[in-house]
């Protein structure tokens, strides 16, 4: 789920990150939730949007100089600056229930020019491993999963 322009627009303005920024992003495992982050950056117009591959955990292991402390929200960061924040194009982004619905009818058909693919861990797409509680494993009927 996406929150509000004008939610993204607020946490930007605290954390002091313009939509004109550099901005690196990683995660702890490498790529888990950073890919989702990348999107909604993309999806909120900022265009200058990169992964650091491998995260912190590879970060760390190359010896590099991490921080440990205190932290204020937007420290050392100009707070001037473009916040201009915008939905681009909401269709390149985000499907609503009823065009997936409509996809995976489709794809139950054997209609070969429109695909579903499940980003989640094989083992949650094709049972056998209870996920996060309140998470259910399957798949979409005749979706594919990417890790396959």
């Amino acid at each position: 789920m996406l929150c509000s322009l004008e939610q993204w627009t607020e946490k930007m303005r605290k954390h002091h990150i313009r939509r004109t920024d550099n901005i690196l992003l990683y995660d702890t495992n490498g790529f888990f939730s950073v890919a989702r982050v990348a999107l909604m950056f993309r999806y909120f117009g900022a265009n200058r949007v990169r992964i650091i591959n491998g995260g912190l955990k590879k970060w760390k292991l190359e010896g590099k100089p991490v921080f440990e402390g205190d932290y204020a929200p937007g420290e050392g960061l100009e707070a001037e600056g473009d916040y201009n924040y915008h939905v681009v194009d909401e269709g390149i982004f985000v499907r609503d229930i009823d065009t997936v619905h409509k996809a995976a009818r489709q794809v139950f058909v054997g209609d070969k020019s429109v695909q579903i693919l499940d980003a989640r861990p094989h083992v949650l797409t094709y049972g056998g491993t209870p996920g996060r509680p309140g998470f259910l494993s399957g798949h979409i009927t005749g979706s594919k999963n990417l890790f396959a």
